[in-house]
């Protein structure tokens, strides 16, 4: 083989091989956008808290129903703090237990004892939740007033 067939022939290898600058940098681009939006979505599921509970500014109390008809699971919840310049009427709260799951859990009942007579929620008020069974184990008791929750408190046996 002559030199310049030689050189011909090199010359053609080379230029099928290779790439030019500007592919090379756009296939580099685009390797690079795809590794950082899957590398989000697997970081994006992590990062996902579900529901943020609000710091509670209604701190409740676990406590055992002391009355002769109570079963094992029924509990009540003293209002020891309320931390906030609002006042919430009692007319306007409504009460839910989410289940250590995240689902809501609705057989049980609810009474709320307003002990001063204000109307309001206030220290010294308690929550009476009857009619609870082992699935509500390591659930929670949340209270809602107009629909934002001002307090929750988990239970425990």
């Amino acid at each position: 083989m002559d030199a310049q067939m030689w050189r011909a022939t090199f010359r053609c290898v080379r230029k099928e091989d290779a790439v030019s600058p500007v592919i090379g940098s756009i296939l580099m681009i685009a390797v690079t956008v795809a590794l950082a939006a899957i590398l989000w979505v697997i970081v994006s599921a992590m990062m996902d808290p579900g529901e943020e509970p609000p710091e509670n500014i209604v701190v409740l109390q676990q406590e055992r129903v002391s009355q002769p008809d109570a079963t094992h699971y029924d509990t009540s919840y003293s209002v020891i703090v309320v931390r906030s310049n609002n006042k919430y009427m009692i007319s306007e709260l409504s009460f839910a237990i989410q289940g250590s799951h995240g689902s809501l859990l609705t057989d049980a009942t609810f009474s709320f004892n307003d002990a001063d007579g204000n109307s309001y929620v206030s220290e010294g008020d308690v929550l009476q939740v009857q009619g609870m069974h082992d699935d509500y184990k390591a659930g929670t008791v949340k209270l809602f007033s107009r629909g934002t929750m001002i307090g929750q408190q988990s239970i425990g046996w």
